[in-house]
This record gives structure tokens, sequence and C-alpha cells, in this order.
């Protein structure tokens, strides 16, 4: 009786996830526009998924965010996780985030800042998550990933070398993401070797998604790491209008696909707008949390709907 009941819920949840669309303009909720893809319409490049270091603008991006008749909408609190990358080499910035932000957000330190481990300890102490920002090669050669990064020309041994350098530059960290990388993020023999070495370590993976031909989280769950994705980069456009309206999107994924994971920059825009938002997110029905919670969520058996976007964006200028 039990399995019976178990089969026909599934095939209730299912009918409601492939049933007919029922939105009235085939548009996401934030009312923002064809700044969103419209499925019934030509592709259109999404402002808010590209930019940062080395922005990878292909013109074949697909829908970012479900639309309303896609998904169960969640019964629990939506859940969001905010990521600060390049945390550390701005000392000052880096200090007024963990100065004034909410703890429940992520903060993802780069291994060559200078006295990192002093910074990291800081932010521990202070309830932070942290994770490593490791560096990778980009598309664009103009832009420089720092030290010790890993590019595609190199041979195995010499990514070792520098994968190393890299993993061992801070302790206390629980997972890793992607600095740049558009370059070596597909770049499938350089990532493999990645992956070995961060399966031995115990630690998750978040890809950043720098390029729509991204294989980072891909080959993360292949060697049985628990890995997941960015959705919203916040700050490649340094305008505080845009860094509020990619708030409101990342508020419209969490609605819609029950949780929500940004990528911010300790800039002064997107602190600005941070301080502002943190206060109040929880007040309009979403729950702040750790990126491990986000990366948990996504990976339990509970959630039915697991629609995942494509891998798309960029945070590399």
């Amino acid at each position: 009786m039990k399995k019976i009941i178990q089969n026909l819920l599934f095939v209730v949840l299912l009918s409601l996830v492939l049933m007919p669309e029922a939105q009235s303009d085939d548009k996401y909720l934030s009312g923002m526009g064809d700044i969103y893809w419209n499925v019934n319409k030509a592709p259109t490049i999404d402002i808010f998924d590209l930019g940062g270091e080395d922005v990878s603008y292909d013109n074949d991006l697909g829908a970012l965010v479900p639309t309303e008749g896609d998904i169960t909408p969640p019964v629990w609190k939506p859940i969001i996780a905010i990521v600060m990358d390049d945390m550390g080499v701005d000392r000052k910035k880096s200090e007024r985030v963990v100065r004034n932000l909410n703890a429940s957000i992520t903060l993802s330190f780069l291994p060559y800042s200078t006295n990192v481990q002093e910074q990291v300890d800081v932010a521990m102490e202070r309830g932070y998550e942290v994770i490593l920002h490791l560096p990778m090669e980009p598309d664009r050669e103009t832009v420089n990933p720092g030290p010790n990064h890993l590019a595609v020309g190199m041979t195995k041994e010499q990514i070792q070398k520098n994968l190393l350098m890299n993993l061992d530059g801070f302790s206390g960290y629980v997972g890793v993401n992607n600095h740049m990388g558009s370059k070596f993020s597909r770049n499938r023999p350089g990532v493999e070797t990645v992956m070995e070495e961060i399966k031995k370590r115990g630690v998750f993976f978040l890809d950043s998604r720098t390029t729509l031909h991204t294989i980072l989280r891909k080959v993360a769950q292949e060697h049985g790491i628990s890995a997941t994705y960015r959705d919203v980069f916040l700050d490649h456009v340094e305008t505080p209008e845009f860094v509020v309206a990619a708030l409101c999107k990342v508020e419209d994924i969490a609605r819609l696909n029950g949780s929500a994971v940004a990528i911010g920059h300790p800039k002064d825009i997107t602190l600005d707008a941070l301080e502002a938002w943190l206060p109040e997110v929880e007040t309009r029905g979403f729950k702040l949390v750790p990126l491990s919670v986000v990366l948990k969520y996504r990976q339990s058996e509970d959630v039915v709907a697991n629609i995942v976007p494509p891998d798309v964006g960029s945070e590399e200028k």
C-alpha cells in the first residue's frame, strides 16, 4: 500500500511539472520585461547571468529561470545563498563584508591574498562559512586570473603543482568554486585533474558557470563530489539599479525553484545594496542560508522537481 501511494504521489507531481504552461505572457515573475528569456520569442542574452571578469557572450543561451508552469512552488520557505567572491585581495572592503553583512552568507577567499589565513580565521570566528576561490584561465588573454592559476596549456604535473599551491593556500574552507575559468572550465583533462584532488579533500564544489560550456559541475559529480551551480551574478554591471534588480531576480528564482545561489563581489555598490537587502529578505518569506545548505537541499530526495538551469553566464570581464 505504501508503494502504491508513493507511485500515485509521483505521478501527480510529475503531471504538475509537465503540464502546459499557464502563464499569460510567458515571462518571468519579476516583470523586468525582455531582459529575461521569453520562451515564445528569439533567444536574448540574460544580462543578469553574464558579466564580471571574462564575459562570454553566447547567442544560444538557454532559459535560466523556469517559468511558472514549469515547477511546483515549494511549500516551505525558499532558501537563498549569497556567495561573496574575491575576498581577501581588497582588505578594506573584505573587512567591511565580515563586519557588516549577515553571517549566513558564504565567503570565497582568493588563496593568493595577503595574510589570507588571518582574514579567513576572523571570518570563521564571526560565523561565516568559507570556501576557496580557485583561479582558472579565462578566454580573454587581457584578463589576469592571478598567480598560480590553472591553464589549458599546462601539463598535468603543472596543473597539479599549481592546484596544490592554491588548495594549500589556507585552511578551514568547506568548498571550492572557480575564479574566472571560462577557458579552463571546459577542458576535460584539466578539470579531471582538479576534481581528483578536490575529491581527496572531502569538500564540495560550486560551479560559478562563467561559460555556457562549463563541465565543472558535471565532472565533479562524476567523481562523487557534492556540487551545485550559481544562478545569478549581482554586480558585473556596476550601477546600484542593476544590483537591486539582480537581487529581485534572485528572489524570483528562489520563489520558483525553492532555492537560489547568487555571486557578488566586495564592491561598494554591492555592499550598499546587500546591507539594505539582507535585513529585509526574510520578512518577504525567504530564508538566507550558507551555500552548503542550498547544496544539501538540491541533492535531497525530497526535491521531486529538480529542474536545473543550463550552464550559462560569466563573471569575467
